[in-house]
């Protein structure tokens, strides 16, 4: 019998956003298209989002905000010595490991708790018997939480898009009168200095010898 200690079971994992289907699906009818304007990214819309989709990626976003909340410091602590109980800490000290515990859980309460015990979870399941250093951990949170970091943003574009429905059939032919009409200006300008720079018939006859005449003087 495996009686080996784990970090968090995944019954127990804290604050986990699970996959919404119903927001994804959202999302990916009503994303719209991502431009830069006046220095940030907006989403376009080419219809406005409409009531039951937006009450469903309002509450989702209200869900993923609650999740991705910063830690409590003695939560990250509580999750630093879980792990800490699993690696070897021969070296250490009662009073190092208490200043270890501190500085980790200080750093680590930036993130969400669930991406806390994702990373100690991470670091478990690869079977490491060393304390991993701050730096790694905390990047390893932080990568658990990038996900629900990414479909709160999407989210919050969507919510907040500029609606600029497509053009219709008048529009369309305006734009495409312009286009010809810019076309037809540049191939004139590309066509006036040849024909600048290419002689009149006139200039040539007089450049050219008349029969019987030499090129120079006798």
């Amino acid at each position: 019998m495996n009686t080996r200690p784990t970090v968090l079971s995944d019954r127990k994992r804290p604050g986990a956003p699970e996959f919404d289907r119903a927001a994804e699906t959202a999302l990916r009818r009503y994303g719209g298209t991502v431009e830069n304007r006046g220095g940030g990214a907006v989403v376009v819309l080419p219809a406005a989002l409409p009531g039951p989709e937006r009450e469903t990626l309002e509450r989702r976003r209200g869900e993923l905000a609650m999740a991705l909340m910063p830690a409590a410091v003695d939560e990250a602590a509580r999750m630093v010595i879980r792990l800490f109980r699993l690696i070897t800490l021969a070296t250490a000290e009662e009073g190092e490991l208490r200043a270890l515990v501190a500085d980790y859980a200080a750093a680590l309460a930036t993130e969400p708790l669930f991406a806390i015990a994702g990373a100690c979870r991470a670091v478990v399941d690869r079977g490491d018997r060393f304390r991993p250093g701050l730096p790694e951990l905390l990047a390893l949170a932080r990568k658990a939480a990038a996900g629900a970091r990414r479909e709160l943003r999407r989210i919050e574009l969507t919510l907040t898009a500029e609606v600029e429905p497509p053009p219709g059939p008048e529009e369309r032919a305006r734009v495409l009168a312009g286009f010809r009409a810019l076309r037809r200006e540049l191939a004139e300008r590309e066509a006036a200095p040849a024909a600048e720079a290419a002689p009149s018939s006139g200039a040539s006859r007089h450049l050219l010898p008349r029969a019987g005449e030499g090129t120079s003087a006798a």
